[in-house]
Formats: C-alpha cells, structure tokens, sequence
C-alpha cells in the first residue's frame, strides 16, 4: 500500500470518529455537559459585566441628572417681598406706600369712625384706598386739606373738607388723593359718618303729633328713616297725609322690641286704614320701645322712583 492509499484511509478515519462524536447524546456525567455549562457560565459573566457597565453609565446619568437638578432648583429660587407696611398715628400696622399705584389701605376704626393719616409732607400728596365707606359723608376738620375722589377735588370751605362719597359696597375700596397745602408736613383725621336718613343714622322724632314733610329726590330707592322711642304704652297710628297719598307714597314702621311691622303696601284684610287724615297703619306699643319708620316714594309702571314731596304725621 502505497503512501496516498495511506493518507486517504487516515482522513476517512478520522472524519467517521468526528461524526460519531458530533452525534453522541450528552450523558450526566460527560464532557459534553461539562463543555456545555462552561460556555453557559461564560456568557452570563459577559452579561452581567455588560449589565454591571450600563448600570454603572446609568448610576452616572442619574448622578449627572440629580446634580443638574439640584442646581436648577437652587438657581430658581424666588424670594418673595413683603408688601410695604406702615404704621399710622394710632400704632395699626397698614399696608402700601402712598403712591397712587400703591395706595396705603384702611379701614375706619369701629368706635370712632375715623382713620388717621400718616404725615403728609408740606405741600405734598398721599393716596388711599379706604374700605366701608360707600355712601358715607368724608369729613376733614382743617383748611389746609384738599381731597380728591372720583375725579372730584374738594378744597377746604370754611375750615373742613367736606362730601358725600360715592356710593360702593362694602367689601370695594374707594380711592382718595388727600393733600396738604401748608407749609409743615400734617397728619390728618377722617371722620366718616353716616348720611342722615340713612339706615345707619336716622333722623331722630322727639315728639308725635307734628307734620312731617319729606321731600326726595328722583332715583331714591331706599326713602329716608326716621326713630322714635315710644313715650307710654299704647297704640301709635302711622299717618300719609292726603287724599290717595298711597299712590305716590309708602310707609313701613317696624317695633324693634318684638319686630312686629305694619305696611301701608301690605294686603293683609283690615291693616290698612283711612279716615279723614288719610291713609294709616297701627303698631301696639311698650314705653321705650324702639320704633323704626321707612316712608319712600313709590315706583312708577317702569319701576323708576320719580321724585316726590310725602307728608306724614304719628299720632297716639
């Protein structure tokens, strides 16, 4: 056998041992298994150095991001100012600082009715915004004031400024520019009072049996009020005066004691009365008792309160 028979015999030997083994189950305990886990263990190392390096580039990401953050935050604090304070004459702290975008704000003391001006420099101005004073009278007692309000400047007249403010509810500020024309700087005092006839302050009855003559003004929804204490007990009878003095007129008293009210308006049989004087109503009184009278003009077919003259008279 020649050396080429020799060398073909050996591969083909060889590559039948080859595929014998490439078909050989694996058993429990053979190579084959052993192989198989070390390349099992060999790629989980890779993955979990693989994993060990993203979780490192993460922990460094998230480091970078909470550094980022932090100086975000740090760079975006806002500080917040406290709004200018002062104190007024009668030691209560009052915010603002005068100017006509930063008004001082107030509100009228309960017992005195008046606020207190901080010093007003000599020929200077200062701006408020005062609450609880729609409707009120505005009183200054000194010549060296001048007010203005609602487009309207009020100059001292015989020693005070005074006026009428313009009407607003009571949670609305009302404006006012309040100046000193002397020489040295001032501090002034503000009485605010309510307007005769009103509800706050009704015009006082000290006596009955004397005419009254009330005479309001077109748009006047809310009449005039009137107070009177009851001087003994008995019945008081609550007159308009004239002939259908109902068709323009309306009168309403009510006994503060009890509340008990009568009404020229109300349709209840027998409440309302005539006779020679005119239309009236009645109201069982204590001596003392507080009685409340409200006469107003009566709204026309448009529901506009026309101006109107109303006489009326108490009697026992």
């Amino acid at each position: 056998m020649n050396s080429k028979k020799i060398l073909v015999i050996a591969l083909a030997t060889l590559i039948i041992l080859a595929t014998v083994t490439g078909c050989r189950k694996t058993g429990e305990n053979g190579s084959d298994e052993i192989s198989i886990l070390t390349s099992t263990i060999y790629d989980y190392t890779n993955v979990e150095s693989s994993n060990e390096s993203t979780e490192d580039e993460s922990s460094s990401e998230t480091n970078a991001t909470s550094s980022d953050v932090t100086s975000t935050d740090s760079s975006s604090t806002v500080s917040v100012e406290e709004p200018n304070k002062n104190v007024n004459p009668d030691g209560i702290e009052i915010y603002g600082s005068g100017t006509t975008d930063d008004p001082y704000v107030d509100t009228p003391n309960g017992d005195t009715h008046t606020v207190k001006t901080l010093s007003i420099p000599a020929g200077k101005s200062v701006f408020y915004n005062i609450y609880r004073v729609g409707g009120r009278i505005f009183t200054i007692n000194d010549a060296n004031a001048y007010v203005v309000c609602n487009g309207t400047k009020y100059t001292a007249q015989n020693g005070k400024v005074s006026f009428k403010v313009v009407d607003a509810l009571a949670s609305d500020a009302v404006k006012f520019e309040i100046g000193n024309t002397s020489s040295t700087a001032k501090n002034f005092t503000i009485t605010f009072a309510d307007l005769e006839g009103s509800m706050a302050n009704p015009t006082i009855i000290n006596s009955i049996d004397s005419e009254i003559t009330l005479n309001l003004e077109e748009g006047n929804e809310i009449g005039h009020f009137y107070k009177y204490v009851a001087e003994q007990k008995g019945t008081l009878k609550f007159y308009l005066l004239g002939d259908k003095a109902t068709d323009k007129g309306i009168l309403l008293a009510t006994n503060n004691r009890n509340s008990a009210q009568r009404s020229t308006e109300s349709s209840e049989e027998g409440e309302v009365k005539t006779d020679s004087l005119g239309t009236y109503i009645e109201l069982e009184v204590e001596k003392g008792d507080e009685i409340i009278i409200n006469v107003g003009s009566k709204p026309n077919k448009r529901g506009k309160y026309p101006a109107a003259e109303i006489k009326w008279i108490i009697k026992h």
